[in-house]
Formats: C-alpha cells, structure tokens, sequence
C-alpha cells in the first residue's frame, strides 16, 4: 500500500508504545515536533501539562540550511485521561508555538522528511496524528471509537497546509 493511502487511519493504541527511550528500548510514549529558525527559540517548559509520572528527554535538535526541528520525547507512564487527550496536546503544541515554533507536531517515531519533504505526503505524515501552526490552527483528527476514543493521522489537504505554513521556514532568508 502507498504511504498516501496510510492517510487519516486510526492508528492502533498500541503505536504510542514505540518511542525508544535511553537504553530501556521501547516504552509507552509520545514524540513531539517543533519547526524552527535556527536558534530562534529556547525549549519551552511543558512538563506541568502532563502528569506528573511523565518523563522527558533533552531536547534534540535536527538541522539543515536555514531550519532547526527540535525533537522531544517524552515517556508516559499514565496516560491523560481520555477527555483531556485533545486538550493536553493542543496545550503542548500551542506552547512550543508561543516560543517561536513556527509549526509544531506529534507523530510516530520515524515519521520525519528533512525539508524540502517536511510534511509532503509522498515522504511523511502517515503517522502524523496532532499539529499546530498560525495559518492552520490546532489539526487533531480524535473520534469515537470501538475501544474508545482513537486518534487518527492527519489527512493529505492538513498535511499540505501545515507544509504551507512550513515552507517559509526554509525557504525565506534569516533576518
């Protein structure tokens, strides 16, 4: 099947236990996104908007001409509780956001294309499942489902907007 076909699928609970973490291997958890200038922002605190078993790496930072991704992952040891999944993402992503990020994500580990591919839905985004930028807004696709509430990934047109949004990023010379 084409990665494009993997687009707006409910992703399975179980997917959110594939985050590696130090040498443990892999454990219940979320990787988290933040597009940027170069050293345009410092890592905002997010650690009171999770519970507070919750763990977090150091910041990571990717790079390449004219982008910074700082990359996050945070090990989960209890889940918010369903009526605050939403929520608590939203407030993650709008805080990277209100330090700069010009557009910010969750997704699975591995989703990732260096720009010119970031969010291009030939190259990432299958498993992009909650995102936030000025142009788009807070995207998170969360329904009822037969064991709950699932998170499904994020479409082909969101993926294209964030993209939009992104594209300046790299593409505009530093002031």
């Amino acid at each position: 099947m084409p990665d494009s076909e993997w687009l707006g699928t409910a992703l399975p609970q179980w997917a959110f236990q594939l985050v590696s973490w130090k040498e443990e291997g892999e454990v219940d958890g979320v990787r988290l996104y933040g597009l940027r200038r170069p050293g345009a922002v410092s890592s905002p605190a997010i650690e009171e908007l999770w519970p507070p078993s919750t763990e977090f790496s150091d910041p990571w930072i990717l790079w390449g001409t004219g982008w910074e991704v700082e990359l996050r992952t945070l090990r989960v040891h209890q889940w918010p509780p369903p009526e605050a999944w939403e929520e608590t993402l939203r407030r993650t992503l709008e805080r990277l956001r209100e330090a700069g990020h010009t557009v910010t994500w969750f997704a699975l580990e591995g989703d990732f294309a260096d720009p010119p591919d970031l969010f291009d839905p030939r190259y990432m985004g299958m498993n992009v499942y909650a995102a936030l930028s000025a142009p788009t807004g807070f995207l998170c696709n969360i329904r009822p489902g037969p064991e709950g509430l699932e998170t499904v990934t994020l479409y082909e047109e969101q993926l294209l907007a964030l993209r939009a949004a992104a594209i300046p990023v790299w593409q505009e010379p530093a002031c």
